[in-house]
């Protein structure tokens, strides 16, 4: 059972915001936000950040931890709804983007979307192999612990709902290669059922539960026993003194419903590095991109496509502090100051995408001295229950860290406003899927990396042909190479870095399927031509 002071704090939590209905006066003064005086915002793609993030690594002074305890609740229930839909005939209700995910989750032969039982994090979002998030994120892990330490310590932070499916997600691929990975179950708080305003009984005299957010990971980092997915004992103590015991410094908290690539979490290493550099290493970093400039004007109204968090600069008399608003949360005035800024092409409005580099000296700051505050989540699901969730927010710590005197840096990923269709207002480097449309969304964005990374070697790709690359994939590439329409070609990649080289003058002919997976060297000679509606595995 939940101590009763904590019940207490949570009803208060309830009571308070009910009685101003959402609506409470803040007493914060907010100015403009695309005011970033002293915060270093990088862009993930350049070069030294890349080489720094390497320095970084080599180090061997950073944990990973992996958040993977969400039940993703908006996805499960946007999935119900799109199959009911389904089976009454009723397609031609759907939107756009979720007929192109009914259309993805049928391409992919192993998922029979009439039939599926997956988490959020297990769901398809590449063309060929039908890899979801969660993959691609512990491929991209893997592929740097294989290249720059091998002694990498990976904690995957789970919840009620997700651990059986991570843990089979380990046992099946074989830890992903990783030789230092735990598990560790994030906690659970109460829930509020929202037409009786109480806590829920549920089963056994306990009530309703559900994941206490990501904040909640400072609990966890604290509590005793690391098991890994085959339930053996990896550390009789807590996670933090396993890092600990290894002398690192900082860890790196990634979000897992978005797919990043291994330059990704470079990107975010090589920014501490630098931030660090200058001799003072009270530093935070925290990911983020330009808010999609994407809404629409209905009778003097703005609405917009997406309602992220950004980040504000807070001034009180000389001093200031920064931290991460939820666009649900700001007020009429704080939307007038995001509305007005999203019309200036200059600004840079950074919306958070919960991933961050931290000191181990902040992280144990935070635990000891309880700095997380509860938050209240409405019209979540739980078990079966629309419900009121309360939870520990992690960009929380952007508002902790800087006002306990930690130097911010933010990097920032590629801007997408230069790109055309549904990728021009989209995060090309991050796609947090929230609902079943976002599924098509993340495909689209992950086939255009992979594609543009052929192009990048002078590799002709017809815009209909499909291509999909793994983050573990080691390859190279020769000279008038050719993929031709409706062809696919997928490159795979292994934990032992085997190479796959395709020679000169390569063509894979209209309609042609190739799949190399990278389990042993792979040479494709010169002048060879896969030809149409061929199917071959290598």
């Amino acid at each position: 059972m939940y101590k009763k002071s904590l019940l207490d704090e949570i009803k208060n939590i309830y009571n308070k915001v009910n009685v101003y209905d959402d609506t409470m006066e803040k007493k914060l003064a907010l100015p403009s936000i695309d005011i970033f005086d002293h915060i270093m915002i990088n862009d993930a793609y350049n070069n030294e950040l890349q080489i720094l993030g390497e320095e970084k690594l080599l180090k061997k002074d950073t944990g990973i931890v992996l958040l993977a305890g969400g039940g993703g609740t908006r996805v499960l229930e946007s999935l119900k709804s799109l199959l009911k839909s389904l089976k009454d005939d009723e397609i031609d209700l759907l939107t756009e983007e979720e007929k192109k995910t009914v259309d993805m989750f049928k391409s992919i032969n192993s998922i029979n979307i009439l039939e599926t039982n997956e988490t959020k994090l297990t769901l398809p979002i590449t063309p060929i192999k039908g890899k979801s998030s969660m993959i691609l994120n512990l491929e991209s892990i893997s592929s740097l612990a294989r290249d720059f330490n091998k002694d990498l310590k990976v904690l995957i932070m789970v919840g009620p709902t997700t651990i059986s499916a991570i843990k089979e997600l380990l046992i099946e691929n074989d830890n992903f290669g990783l030789q230092n990975i735990a598990i560790k179950i994030q906690g659970t708080l109460p829930c509020i059922n929202q037409k009786t305003n109480d806590f829920i009984l549920y089963q056994n005299g306990e009530y309703l539960s559900g994941a206490n957010g990501g904040g909640g990971v400072f609990e966890a980092l604290f509590s005793d026993v690391l098991k890994d997915a085959k339930d053996n004992i990896v550390y009789e103590g807590n996670a933090m003194e396993w890092f600990k015991d290894s002398q690192l410094d900082d860890i790196l908290i990634a979000q897992t419903d978005d797919a990043k690539e291994k330059e990704v979490f470079k990107a975010l290493l090589g920014t501490k590095q630098k931030a660090d550099k200058n001799g003072n290493m009270n530093n935070l970093v925290g990911m983020a991109y330009r808010y999609p400039k994407k809404y629409k004007e209905i009778g003097g109204e703005i609405e917009f496509a997406f309602k992220l968090g950004s980040l504000w600069k807070v001034s009180q008399g000389k001093k200031s502090y920064y931290k991460i608003l939820e666009f649900n949360d700001l007020s009429e005035n704080e939307r007038k100051i995001v509305i007005d800024n999203f019309k200036l092409e200059s600004s840079i409005l950074a919306a958070n995408s919960g991933s961050y580099v931290l000191p181990i000296e902040l992280s144990e700051k935070i635990y000891k001295e309880k700095l997380l505050e509860l938050h209240l989540q409405k019209n979540k699901f739980e078990k079966g229950y629309k419900v009121t969730k309360f939870e520990y927010f992690l960009p929380d710590i952007v508002e902790i860290a800087t006002k306990n005197d930690y130097n911010l840096s933010v990097l920032l990923l590629r801007d997408s406003s230069m790109l055309s269709g549904v990728l021009k207002d989209n995060s090309i480097d991050s796609m947090p899927i929230k609902d079943i449309s976002k599924l098509s969304i993340a495909q689209e964005i992950k086939e255009y990396l992979d594609k543009k990374k052929l192009q990048d070697l002078g590799v002709k790709v017809h815009d209909d042909a499909i291509v999909e690359i793994s983050n573990l994939a080691s390859f190279t590439i020769g000279n008038d190479v050719v993929l031709k329409k409706d062809s696919k070609l997928y490159i795979g990649g292994s934990y032992e870095a085997y190479n796959i080289s395709i020679g000169n003058n390569v063509t894979f002919e209209e309609g042609s399927i190739v799949i190399i997976e990278g389990n042993k060297d792979v040479t494709i000679d010169d002048g060879v031509v896969f030809k149409a509606y061929s199917t071959i595995n290598l």
